[in-house]
C-alpha cells in the first residue's frame, strides 16, 4: 500500500517529492518511498536530511519507515553517514514484500545501528510506532 492510499495520510506534517522518491513527514515517523529504478545514494540522503532538520529538533530521534513499494538499489553506508551527521534514528521499519527487499533487509542490517524491524505491511509498521 502507499502511503498516499493509507488511513493515516490525513496526519502528515509535511510531504516533499524529489526526483528520487517521496517522503512523508509525521509527528514521530518519516515514511520513505523510493522511486523505481533509483540507486538511493548519500547525496540524496542529504536532501531528505536538509527538510528533517527543517522540521525536527536536532536532538529528535524520528523512527524511518522504508515502505518498498518499488524496486530500487541502496548505498547501505548511507546510515554510516547519517551517524556522522549527529542525526539520530529511533528505529528503522521496513515494510517488505518481495524477496528482494528480503535480500536488501539482510545486508542493509550489517550497516544500520539500532533497532531494525520489518513488517509485512505499512499499517503494521505505523500502528507499531503509534503504540510504542
Amino acid at each position: 500500500m502507499k502511503m498516499s492510499d493509507s488511513k493515516y495520510i490525513k496526519e502528515a506534517l509535511e510531504f516533499h517529492e524529489f526526483e528520487f522518491g517521496k517522503f512523508y513527514f509525521f509527528k514521530r515517523f518519516i515514511v520513505a518511498e523510493i522511486a523505481d529504478d533509483v540507486t538511493y545514494t548519500w547525496e540524496n540522503a542529504k536532501e531528505v536530511l536538509a527538510v528533517v532538520d527543517s522540521i525536527y529538533p536536532q536532538d529528535f530521534a524520528p523512527y524511518y519507515v522504508s515502505n518498498k513499494i518499488n524496486s530500487y538499489a541502496i548505498d547501505p553506508t548511507i546510515w554510516v553517514n547519517v551517524r556522522r551527521s549527529h542525526r539520530k534514528v529511533k528505529a528503522y521499519f521496513i515494510i517488505e514484500k518481495t524477496r528482494m527487499a528480503k535480500l536488501n533487509f539482510l545486508f542493509e542490517q550489517k550497516f544500520f545501528e539500532g533497532v531494525i524491524k520489518k513488517f509485512p505491511s505499512l499499517e503494521d509498521a505505523i500502528e507499531c510506532i503509534k503504540n510504542s
